[in-house]
């Protein structure tokens, strides 16, 4: 079932947003399997988007959508002091909102949309896309909003070019960000800036969709990742859906259910590994 979101909680959750803003800016290119020629952009919930091109700087706002072609890039998309609201589109294809800065450049007449946003934002936005926020246990979101963000902060960007991260399974699975209540915006405020380190240096964690009753065991990223045996899958004959590192999805949401805590899923999935504060790595 599709989260249910409205004006309310759209407006609630930038409000929160504009209020606790401590984290960094993110970068991600978005829409780029798709290979887009033509984009739409439109402002949303009474935001002023202020485009600047070569042509100038123009406000977009109310009912009216900027349309962006080669031609007309460089552009960027920003708030006037805050990051906005907006919805990017390709037309007939697919649009998606984000909350941060746009900008687009372009390849021949290929356009490329790179959207930054705050850490936090981002990790609401990819928690959201990666489980059924309808079905799953809060636990098993806020495991998975740790090693959503252990990933962004530890692996080593930018990854494609001018932006850090995609919005694929390359690098994170990018949606629209969470609506302010919402069980993805309760993961990321019960876990916010906590991550997964070894040895007190944070790790990209792995994690897959189902481990198929037994995670697997590898050397990575200065971590030896251990295989653990998933009762979840086991029990219900899942079958492997993914790599097998690290967090198993089915499992963890399984887990939950049976009353495990988000610290004791996260603890059996990446044995040896401690949760600590991103923060004491920044200096």
């Amino acid at each position: 079932m599709a989260e249910l979101v409205t004006r309310r909680h759209i407006l609630a959750g930038l409000a929160s947003f504009t209020a606790s803003r401590v984290s960094p800016l993110l970068s991600f290119w978005v829409f780029g399997l798709l290979k887009p020629t033509v984009l739409h952009i439109y402002p949303q919930m009474n935001s002023r988007l202020h485009c600047h091109s070569s042509y100038g700087e123009e406000i977009i706002e109310g009912n009216r959508v900027l349309r962006v072609e080669a031609s007309s890039t460089p552009i960027s998309v920003t708030g006037a002091d805050r990051p906005v609201l907006f919805l990017l589109e390709i037309p007939g294809v697919l649009r998606r909102r984000y909350l941060g800065n746009l900008t687009i450049t372009s390849d021949g007449n290929l356009l490329r949309a790179v959207v930054s946003m705050d850490r936090e934002v981002a990790v609401s936005s990819i928690v959201g896309a990666e489980l059924p926020l309808a079905t799953t246990p809060l636990a098993a979101l806020a495991a998975q909003a740790v090693a959503v963000r252990s990933f962004l902060c530890a692996a080593r960007y930018p990854r494609h070019g001018e932006a850090q991260f995609c919005d694929t399974t390359h690098c994170q699975f990018l949606r629209a960000p969470a609506a302010a209540g919402s069980p993805a915006d309760q993961a990321v405020r019960l876990t916010h800036g906590l991550v997964l380190k070894a040895e007190s240096s944070m790790i990209p964690a792995q994690y897959s969709a189902a481990c198929g009753g037994r995670t697997d065991s590898a050397e990575m990223d200065h971590y030896r990742y251990r295989s653990v045996i998933c009762e979840p899958c086991r029990r219900n004959y899942t079958p492997r859906r993914g790599h097998g590192l690290g967090l198993c999805q089915t499992g963890a949401i399984g887990l939950a259910q049976a009353g495990w805590r988000w610290q004791e899923i996260a603890g059996k999935y990446y044995p040896g590994l401690v949760i600590g504060s991103v923060i004491s790595n920044i200096g």
